[in-house]
């Protein structure tokens, strides 16, 4: 995330104040409890009491809109149900548009909507006895409605903005299958979870989700399977997590503040995860696990801790990490890192920062397990405590892990070595303390304008106890660095050694002019806040025909530069996937139970070679879906693994699965093949 770089909307603060006018085909329904009149629902005066007459009255003549004044709501009487029963709840219907948020006649103008100062509350405490205290089995909340708000059977023509759900005894909201459009809402203080969804393809914009997960902790936000978009959403003080979902979720500019999990506290996801602009902060469970693969895209992970995992992210497939901060997470788990443990096939990251993360049984940084490529540029590490401070890859054959155009600091060995591990870390034109074998490195400091630091917290003596405070990550630079809190160039009075030391060959990105023709290392080389290059000079402010590096002059250093690039391999030819055809098990084969089952496939890489072949099942029958990974096959046998049985499998009789084979080539390109069914006999 580029100096932290974007003005987040947090559902905390709702106050943009909306005047609302209803399209010229919808009915307009008023609610307003403290309305006097007819309670017909044809005006503010004349408005409906209860919320649950006016949907009702919109059902019949759709589409309608319905404008909800600020006060509280509770479910009236459900199909068959009495007021207070706790099966009472507010159904949504499709072409309907729940609004609230609406002074009411409470004020000299009703109309006027404010969705943060005029609270509309949908509440499930039907019998008005809830009490401030946050001990969810008190007798005064265990009658509380099941679910306040219910949302089966709807497509995104039903609408609901700008309220708070609350004092659900379970489900704040429940929609299986249900995919309505939820915007501006607050979940808050509901007993299993704010918001439950199963085969869920919503927009859900602008929300809250907060202290959710008294009873049975699944959290903010629970999503069985969908296809889900939030956006400026935030997820604070859950317990059992902000946000537990399968299917594809894409956050966008979405926080996760202080949740708390055993394991995971602030995203867990079975399938793909898209991830930018995010902030993860203080929460005590991982910030993030995905089964899926999981990109995540200038978004900041700081102060996390957990005790069963590694800190900020834990993957178990495809991980890509751009222009990320990791910043003071901690990792208690055995050998997982302080911020990353990489359990899957490819990990690619570039322009992140890892710094101050602590890694108590193992790396400061990142972990990874029987991961096939490892491929880290312009990455900046410092600060970071664990042995090693910033990776360890265990020795697996047919691997590769490669560094290039990163700053490794102030820590203890950079790297876990093995002895037997062919080719080992490959590291090329970076900055590591200590030095490392390979072309173009440094051994330097690399000055940064705010290298950061270890507070001890009043005990020097002892480090378990230490708060980090973090720095700023730019290079100095007598041309200029930028400054992210005047958003302007400020000029040093030494210029780091990274600037301008990266592989000749290399693009430069978006750097800036001057750039010297040589990308910077570290997390801002190749982008547009990377340090500017010194001329020893005043900086060149003119661009001048033939002036490659920037010192606003065309001589022989301008040559080197054009003749370094002359003959340069073409960088942009693109990687040829690799192919696999799966050779064993074919369709409808069967297997007795407990019996090791064979899988084989036949895999190649046309410019290249195939790094990992790797096999998955998946059940197919009653209970939902769920993977589970047989193992790496043998490159040496046609990829050949045996897999045997163990109960914590969940392989189970008289069911069908899926299985299919995946091929990872050199380069990080990904095969799989498609899916044939088996099944396992009693």
């Amino acid at each position: 995330m580029r100096c932290g770089g974007f003005k987040m909307r947090v559902a905390v603060a709702l106050c943009v104040i909306i005047a609302s006018a209803a399209w010229s085909d919808e009915r307009v329904i008023y609610v307003d409890a403290a309305a006097t009149g007819a309670n017909d629902g044809l005006s503010w005066a004349n408005a409906y009491r209860d919320l649950q007459d006016a949907l009702a009255d919109a059902n019949e003549a759709t589409p309608a809109v319905i404008h909800v004044a600020q006060g509280t709501y509770s479910p009236g009487p459900a199909t068959g149900a009495t007021r207070e029963s706790r099966d009472a709840t507010f159904q949504l219907y499709n072409y309907v548009t729940l609004e609230g948020g609406y002074a009411g006649v409470a004020r000299p103008d009703p109309n006027m909507r404010d969705v943060d100062r005029h609270l509309t509350i949908l509440s499930g405490d039907l019998a008005g006895n809830d009490g401030p205290e946050e001990n969810w089995d008190v007798p005064a909340r265990q009658d509380n409605c099941r679910r306040v708000v219910t949302a089966t059977g709807t497509d995104e023509t039903a609408v609901m903005d700008g309220f708070t759900v609350t004092g659900a005894r379970e489900y704040g909201m429940w929609m299986q299958p249900g995919s309505p459009s939820i915007h501006r809402c607050r979940f808050v203080d509901n007993g299993i979870t704010g918001l439950y969804a199963w085969d869920c393809n919503s927009v859900v914009a602008e929300c809250m989700f907060e202290r959710n997960g008294h009873l049975v902790s699944w959290g903010g936000f629970w999503i069985g399977h969908g296809d889900l978009t939030l956006t400026d959403c935030a997820f604070v003080e859950n317990q059992g997590g902000g946000l537990q979902s399968g299917g594809t979720l894409n956050l966008i500019r979405c926080s996760f503040i202080a949740n708390e999990a055993f394991s995971t506290a602030g995203i867990r996801h079975s399938g793909d995860l898209t991830a930018r602009q995010c902030i993860f902060r203080s929460n005590r469970g991982e910030a993030v696990e995905c089964l899926g693969a999981t990109t995540l895209v200038d978004c900041e992970f700081v102060d996390n801790v957990s005790r069963g995992g590694a800190g900020a992210v834990h993957a178990s497939n495809r991980l890509s990490l751009t222009g990320c901060k990791f910043i003071g997470n901690s990792g208690y788990h055995v050998m997982d890192g302080g911020a990353v443990a990489m359990y899957g096939d490819v990990l690619e990251a570039e322009g992140c920062v890892f710094a101050g993360n602590s890694g108590h049984n193992g790396p400061g940084a990142i972990f990874t397990h029987s991961t096939a490529v490892v491929r880290l540029s312009n990455c900046t590490f410092i600060d970071n405590r664990g042995w090693p401070n910033a990776i360890e890859h265990p020795p697996i054959e047919q691997s590769l892990v490669e560094l290039s155009h990163c700053i490794i600091w102030n820590g203890p060995e950079p790297f876990r070595k093995f002895e037997s591990f062919e080719p080992g870390i490959v590291v090329t034109h970076s900055d590591v303390q200590g030095g490392h074998e390979g072309e173009g490195n440094i051994d330097v400091d690399p000055l940064f304008v705010d290298p950061g630091y270890w507070d001890p917290n009043g005990t020097p003596d002892d480090p378990n106890d230490d708060v980090y405070v973090a720095g700023d990550y730019h290079l100095k630079s007598q041309a200029g660095h930028w400054d992210c809190a005047t958003e302007s160039w400020v000029f040093d009075e030494v210029t780091s050694p990274c600037v301008d030391a990266g592989d000749p060959n290399a693009p430069l990105g978006a750097e800036s002019f001057p750039n010297g023709g040589y990308v910077n290392l570290g997390a801002y080389g190749g982008t547009p806040e990377a340090s500017r290059s010194y001329f020893g000079e005043p900086v060149c402010e003119t661009h001048i025909a033939g002036d490659i590096n920037g010192d606003c002059k065309v001589d022989d250093l301008d040559m080197d530069i054009l003749v370094s690039h002359w003959l340069m391999p073409d960088i942009a030819k693109p990687n040829i996937p690799p192919t696999i055809r799966l050779i064993s098990p074919a369709e409808g084969d069967a297997f007795a139970e407990g019996t090791p089952m064979t899988f084989r496939a036949e895999a190649s890489d046309p410019d290249g070679r195939v790094v990992r072949v790797q096999y998955t099942v998946t059940s197919q029958g009653e209970g939902g879906s769920g993977a589970t990974g047989p193992g790496l096959g043998d490159p040496d046998d046609e990829w050949m693994v045996t897999w045997e049985w163990w109960p914590s499998l969940r392989i189970y009789p008289d069911r069908t699965y899926t299985v299919r084979a995946k091929a990872i080539d050199d380069q990080g390109a990904v095969t799989t093949t498609p899916e044939v069914e088996i099944r396992i006999l009693e």
